[in-house]
């Protein structure tokens, strides 16, 4: 149960599955809780949703600094908008502390998730890479440094696992050997955070690509790439020592994503990606790779098994958590996820789409071939021998003939054939072409007689 001080800021609960009232939310549990807030379930009683609320505790929001940098960052996240970055839907104050309402995620974090279940496909874990600089990228665009990248701020949400970052720019004051991010010493978490973040240099969106870097790393390998018995030592191995390089740790990782890893590890900012749309482009390349390998194609989303988290039941009781659950500040409130389906069973679902639409395929041909009418033969009218009948003469031709068949009717007069034009002129039969030519103009000719008389006939 929270402790009561804590929860003084919530004004009184009015109904029984109520710990109290913020602004116009119901409180309903407490979530988690880090070093300078906490997380509630709540219901908007406006919009009739549930969502999840962080607030700032009260002993920390006297700080005006701490309250000022809390909303301005928030509001700054809340610019932000993609698919794979959780939703601010409201920020805000009242009571006197800070608090932002943000979508209420089913499914569970990334480190969960390896905590309960193991190791992930290659595939699957290179697209969460993917899906993260896809965030980051969104995220960097707006101005934004996240500072704080790693399996708890990696949520897996139900039902396929899209990948949505969470917890933008809270600061903490827990200081063990995990967690290190007392308010102006360093921001993030040490196995994560970038060596220029370590030092408490300036910063920029590469320290984002590191942490990251460290996510893949951790899931291509099982391991991660900086340990150490203590906050000093992991921080002293972040800065000086050179991880063992992925394939050696895993054969299976191709060497195209053992170099797109390393290069997100390089410890001076200027040697890795200068953005992480370049990460993008370059985890594209692996994932073609990768199904090239396998000879399948690969999935369009990253699908994994997600473990059940607890969920308020619809009397409006609390479910006890999960033994050896302990929710922190960074993780979403999450549903029921135990349907989601196997990602592994993909390769099956896919061979059954490809074989229905073969078989779709061959009905519309058969379906076809009875259907749709055929042409039919004109049948050729062969007239007999001795029938010469002008009708079976013109039925007799070809009707690929061009030239028309002109049939005379009966009373029609008969056809003169042309006079043939007379042969040319010359020499030896000038006296024949000349008689021709009168004879065709009609016109008489001369002649003369052997006496010398001439005469026109």
């Amino acid at each position: 149960m929270p402790a009561e001080d804590e929860l003084s800021f919530l004004e009184k609960p009015q109904a029984q599955d109520e710990l109290g009232r913020l602004a116009h939310y119901r409180v309903l549990k407490e979530l988690g809780r880090g070093g300078m807030g906490c997380v509630l379930l709540g219901e908007d009683t406006k919009l009739q949703r549930q969502v999840a609320l962080k607030v700032m505790l009260p002993r920390f929001a006297r700080d005006a600094n701490a309250k000022e940098r809390f909303l301005r960052e928030a509001r700054a996240a809340a610019r932000i908008k993609h698919d794979h970055v959780i939703t601010i839907f409201q920020v805000d104050e009242a009571n006197s502390v800070p608090f932002i309402a943000l979508e209420f995620l089913e499914g569970a974090s990334l480190n969960k998730y390896l905590t309960n279940k193991g190791a992930l496909p290659l595939g699957v874990a290179v697209r969460i890479g993917r899906e993260i600089a896809e965030g980051l990228a969104a995220v960097h665009k707006q101005g934004l440094i996240h500072r704080d990248i790693k399996l708890e701020n990696v949520w897996l949400e139900a039902p396929k696992g899209r990948v949505k970052l969470l917890d933008f720019g809270l600061t903490r004051a827990e200081a063990d050997d995990t967690h290190l991010t007392q308010s102006g010493v360093i921001m993030g978490t040490p196995a994560f955070m970038a060596p220029e973040q370590a030092r408490g240099e300036k910063v920029d969106g590469r320290c984002d690509l590191f942490s990251l870097g460290v996510v893949l790393y951790r899931l291509c390998t099982g391991k991660q790439p900086f340990t150490g018995p203590s906050t000093t030592a992991v921080l002293t191995a972040i800065a000086i020592d050179t991880p063992a390089s992925p394939r050696s740790v895993n054969a299976q990782i191709p060497e195209s994503l053992e170099k797109v890893i390393t290069k997100l590890l390089e410890k001076d900012p200027a040697r890795r990606y200068a953005s992480a749309k370049e990460v993008i482009a370059d985890l594209n390349r692996v994932l073609k790779e990768l199904a090239l390998a396998s000879k399948v194609e690969a999935p369009t989303e990253a699908i994994v098994p997600i473990p059940s988290e607890p969920r308020p039941s619809g009397s409006g009781a609390v479910s006890s958590p999960q033994s050896g659950f302990q929710p922190t500040l960074d993780m979403a409130p999450a549903r029921d996820a135990a349907s989601l389906p196997d990602g592994r069973g993909s390769d099956g679902r896919r061979l059954k789409v490809i074989v229905g639409g073969v078989l779709a395929l061959l009905a519309l041909a058969v379906a076809a071939w009875f259907l749709i009418p055929r042409g039919t033969k004109t049948p050729v009218v062969v007239p007999k021998k001795d029938d010469i009948s002008a009708k079976a003469l013109a039925a007799a031709r070809s009707p690929r003939t061009k030239t028309p068949v002109v049939v005379p009717k009966k009373d029609d007069p008969p056809v003169v054939p042309a006079a043939k034009e007379p042969p040319p002129l010359n020499a030896t039969n000038a006296k024949e072409v000349q008689s021709a030519w009168a004879t065709k103009l009609k016109v008489p000719i001369e002649e003369k007689s052997p006496t010398g008389i001439v005469r026109w006939c």
